[in-house]
């Protein structure tokens, strides 16, 4: 059976070292924070296979490999932690998605002020990260399409 061609997929671009360095630092807080961590992960794994591609391939990781990471991270976080953590993610989200889509979200987001179950602000956290995350990769495509439009145009 022939291979299908997936040309229609664009590479992407090579994440920046900035990136490549957050990667490394998420991971390190990942190890700092599990061992005090009572919940079953199953981010281990993960993180397992992130750190391989890290130091292999780093070449093959994306924005999405750095959200992975960070859900890692929240899926290890104790409710007062999460709380803590919440109003940081929820400014990175602010930045990235703009002030519209931000009030949406947070018209109907959990309120950290008042007494809350760990793992409704677990989801809240994770929700966060995935759209932040989400806009990153996406505005990488975006800005690889642009200068490929740039390079076929100076042709």
């Amino acid at each position: 059976m022939a291979m299908k061609s997936w040309s229609f997929l664009a590479p992407r671009a090579k994440l920046p070292q900035q990136a490549l360095d957050e990667l490394r630092s998420i991971i390190d807080n990942y190890h700092l924070m599990r061992p005090a961590s009572t919940a079953a992960s199953t981010s281990d794994a993960e993180i397992a296979v992130l750190e391989d591609k890290l130091q292999k391939s780093p070449e093959l990781l994306w924005w999405s490999d750095l959200a992975m990471a960070e859900l890692c991270v929240a899926a290890v976080l104790s409710g007062e932690q999460l709380r803590a953590t919440l109003p940081s993610w929820r400014r990175r989200l602010q930045d990235v998605v703009g002030s519209s889509r931000y009030s949406q979200y947070i018209a109907t987001a959990v309120d950290v002020t008042q007494p809350q179950d760990a793992e409704v602000l677990r989801a809240d956290v994770m929700s966060c990260i995935r759209a932040i995350y989400y806009f990153y990769g996406s505005y990488g495509v975006a800005a690889l399409s642009r200068t490929r439009a740039s390079e076929r145009l100076i042709q």
